[in-house]
């Protein structure tokens, strides 16, 4: 027993600390507790922005041909350039080079006009004008190939690893391609601009002093399919005959933010990417709900403190952690702490690490914090290892006492 203390004293001393894992039982398997939705549609994707998770994977990370979905990705490198939305730009000729001949869908922002970089934005997301994109290339790049390569940066930026733009209009080259889950990030990303938000939520944009009303092709095809209770809050179309009809799209839901992208469906059934969409959003709400797993700023564990009178440390989040869990699962809770501190420690210090896991997708992760501070004292260090091996300090004593009679008795022996 005397070894097995000296041994835990030698480790202590040398600072080895045994982790404490604590684990509640992984969830069950997926695909048994869920039957996904069934959509008209070759590949989708349903994303929960808050826990970054993926809901709904139909061919998720299959290389696709964007289409005009790629002017999100204009928009969001437009937006690093701008810097008054209300400055105007005249529109150039150079903006409708090869439009009519490649049939591609524009604005019709007249050669000449004067116009806001927010009509701009209009033009781009709302009837997919390519010669809106065109002309933010040209006015805030230089050229549409510079635009290009912001595009590609960005892409990489945001992780990317299909994605590759060669124009900024979506329209078909064999190299220009993504995945509807990486389309999902672009549009995550797009979202967390409120100017480009605002603008996919808009139906309708009107220029009064041009005499133009700008459609959003994606209402344009919500009022052909009459669907009631919408989900879909806003996004993106886009068409090639090689893409297929695609809408990339979000819904802020009570459970948070949903990205939604379907693509590949046929041309015969334009509406039918909005019918798709709202099924997932649907799917979504009906199968997921939200549980809070841990508040924010509640003490879940005390934890033994040593050198201070200040015995334990109360462990917390700092902010509330919360999950999206389908229908009759439980999340995966791993946290990573140590059975004992060291004092000093101060308020709010990180402690460990909390990650949890949905379907075995990783749904976050947050560090766990001192929920009280602890100060160092010199006195409770010596009165912890008193305490904690007072044998060797009787020791100690017998050995003084010890020596200091016999030094007496040798003293008096002498005499």
């Amino acid at each position: 027993m005397k070894i097995l203390i000296v041994c835990q004293l030698l480790l202590s001393l040398l600072g080895f600390q045994e982790p404490n894992n604590q684990q509640v039982p992984t969830i069950s398997n997926f695909e048994e507790t869920i039957t996904p939705v069934s959509v008209e549609a070759d590949y989708a994707v349903v994303y929960n922005v808050e826990n970054e998770v993926t809901l709904y994977d139909k061919e998720a990370d299959a290389t696709i041909y964007p289409a005009s979905m790629t002017k999100i990705m204009t928009a969001i490198v437009a937006m690093d350039k701008i810097e008054d939305m209300q400055a105007m730009i005249t529109m150039s000729e150079q903006a409708w080079a090869g439009l009519v001949e490649a049939n591609a869908s524009v604005a019709n922002f007249p050669v000449g006009a004067q116009v806001t970089y927010k009509d701009l934005l209009a033009g781009l997301l709302l009837p997919s004008g390519a010669d809106a994109a065109n002309q933010l290339a040209i006015s805030l790049y230089g050229s549409q190939a510079a635009m290009v390569d912001a595009m590609n940066a960005k892409a990489k930026e945001l992780h990317l690893q299909v994605t590759h733009f060669e124009n900024t209009t979506g329209l078909h080259d064999p190299k220009h391609v993504s995945t509807v889950y990486e389309m999902a990030q672009i549009l995550t990303h797009a979202c967390t601009i409120p100017e480009l938000k605002t603008m996919m939520s808009t139906r309708q944009y009107e220029i009064d002093y041009l005499h133009l009303i700008l459609h959003s092709t994606l209402g344009e095809m919500e009022n052909e399919l009459q669907v009631t209770n919408l989900l879909i809050d806003g996004g993106k179309t886009g068409y090639t005959p090689e893409a297929g009809v695609c809408l990339a799209s979000f819904h802020d839901s009570e459970d948070g933010m949903m990205i939604a992208v379907v693509a590949h469906v046929d041309e015969n059934h334009r509406p039918a990417i909005v019918q798709a969409s709202q099924q997932l959003y649907q799917y979504v709400d009906d199968t997921y709900s939200r549980v809070t797993l841990f508040e924010k700023g509640k003490v879940f564990k005390k934890v033994d403190v040593r050198y201070s009178f200040t015995k334990r440390v109360g462990l917390m989040v700092d902010e509330s952690v919360s999950v999206l869990v389908a229908n009759h699962q439980e999340p995966e809770i791993d946290y990573k702490i140590e059975q004992r501190y060291d004092a000093p420690i101060k308020l709010g210090e990180t402690m460990g690490m909390l990650r949890v896991q949905v379907a075995g997708q990783e749904a976050l992760h947050v560090p766990i914090v001192a929920a009280n501070a602890t100060k160092f004292s010199v006195f409770a260090f010596i009165l912890y290892y008193v305490q904690s091996y007072w044998y060797l300090v009787v020791l100690l004593l017998a050995i003084v006492v010890g020596s200091i009679v016999y030094i007496m008795k040798q003293k008096k022996h002498n005499v």
